[in-house]
């Protein structure tokens, strides 16, 4: 595909990636397959697999670095820190050690030809490495955003510090300006970064993608429900995800008893997280028999897992704005299921809910009003399939993996040109 014979290399750098199940690492793999199907050379320097337990998957502990092949790709892991408890300053300590632990992986890089890295953010650490990389070889820096880490960090009251904030926005602005080519997955926070300073013509969109034909629409009863004894009758309310401090997931179960009246209605919570063990304890003490707490399921059980639900359920707390954009909402719209969101009206989730039509949004940390969503699908099912049709054809038109993916490799076909400016 490129002009010339030998094949093009990019290294993808990020700290998440497969066998890691939900969030950043599935783009990260599903992208590196792509770019190898189009005959570039691909290797991945990442961690050891640990989201979102925040410990290091089994088949992969103990060790300092590794290179294993998936798929034909060549994936150099280092050594990542599990924190025993997860805070601001536990998780600032977890990505500098990876970040110092990767650079085992990244040095032998220097003495190979690499055409272009691509950095995944957050971590900002691991971008400080890739500039002064990309600098050495010369060759461009892209700098991919995926969540505004330190906007979220700050918001949500994780940090506090004024002067480590200074200084984190600092190197985010340096790595926004000097990266060849900047992106993100949405235009909220395409704004917040023109917002920081930057060039709107220096900010590309490149959106999280869905692979319409593994996620699709199924039949209600299917495995999930058999595995887990979900009657075909009950009205299945299913949080699936990351269990964190940027969710609330706990107003699920504040929901859960107010309408423990509705008999059929039953609520699922699917997934880990820094805040599961808090979660588990509060659905004890409420000793309610209308839920259910369950593992984070496999790639396997993930269509029929989305399938088996009446209603997803995506879940933000008031801080969060533009600065994330979840990637659950494409697996639920691909599933041809309606979402019942909490989320600030103008941020860009409910934005994008209300532009596919796929779904209800409501005010965050309200559990009323996410109660009243719910009963309105439940009461209505034809409100229920409306939206979750609606979202499935959106996904098709506009979220496919050939459509974002495509795009991108074009964009990096110009980057790599003999004549690219």
């Amino acid at each position: 595909m490129m002009s010339e014979n030998r094949k093009r290399h990019i290294v993808i750098y990020s700290i998440h990636y497969y066998p890691e199940l939900i969030g950043i690492g599935v783009f990260n793999h599903e992208m590196a397959q792509y770019l190898a199907k189009k005959d570039l050379d691909v290797t991945v320097v990442t961690a050891f697999p640990w989201y979102p337990y925040w410990k290091v998957m089994d088949g992969y502990k103990g060790r300092l670095l590794m290179t294993e092949e998936l798929g034909g790709i060549n994936v150099k892991r280092s050594y990542v820190y599990s924190p025993q408890k997860v805070n601001s300053k536990t998780r600032i300590i977890h990505e500098t050690i990876f970040a110092v632990s990767s650079l085992l992986n990244i040095f032998p890089l220097l003495f190979k030809k690499v055409d272009a890295v691509f950095t995944v953010c957050p971590p900002l650490q691991i971008g400080l490495i890739a500039r002064l990389f990309c600098m050495l070889k010369r060759i461009p820096l892209i700098f991919h955003v995926q969540d505004l880490q330190v906007d979220a960090a700050f918001d949500m009251g994780m940090l506090k510090s004024r002067f480590l904030l200074n200084v984190l926005t600092k190197v985010e602005k340096y790595l926004f300006k000097k990266a060849t080519m900047l992106t993100t997955i949405s235009s909220g926070m395409r704004g917040k970064i023109i917002g920081k300073g930057i060039d709107e013509k220096d900010v590309s969109m490149m959106p999280n993608w869905i692979d319409t034909d593994y996620i699709k629409p199924m039949p209600r009863n299917n495995k999930f429900r058999a595995e887990y004894g979900i009657s075909e009758g009950k009205f299945l309310a299913l949080y699936a995800g990351n269990i964190g401090e940027k969710q609330g997931v706990d107003i699920v179960i504040d929901v859960a008893e107010m309408t423990q009246d509705k008999k059929e209605i039953f609520y699922v919570i699917a997934g880990e997280g820094a805040n599961r063990a808090k979660l588990q304890a509060k659905i004890e003490e409420k000793r309610l028999n209308n839920m259910m707490l369950m593992p984070l399921q496999s790639r396997e059980m993930l269509p029929y897992m989305l399938a088996a639900a009446d209603i997803s359920l995506i879940i933000q707390k008031k801080a969060i704005g533009d600065i994330v954009m979840p990637s659950k909402i494409l697996n639920i719209m691909a599933s041809a299921r309606p979402v019942v969101a909490t989320a600030n009206q103008t941020c860009e989730l409910s934005h994008f809910i209300n532009k596919a039509n796929c779904g209800i949004v409501v005010e965050p940390e309200n559990p009323v009003l996410l109660k009243d969503a719910i009963l309105k699908i439940y009461s209505d099912p034809a409100i229920g399939l409306k939206y979750g049709a609606n979202g499935r054809t959106y996904a098709i038109e506009k979220l496919s993996a050939e459509s974002v993916l495509g795009g991108f490799v074009l964009e990096l076909q110009r980057l790599l040109s003999p004549n690219a400016a």
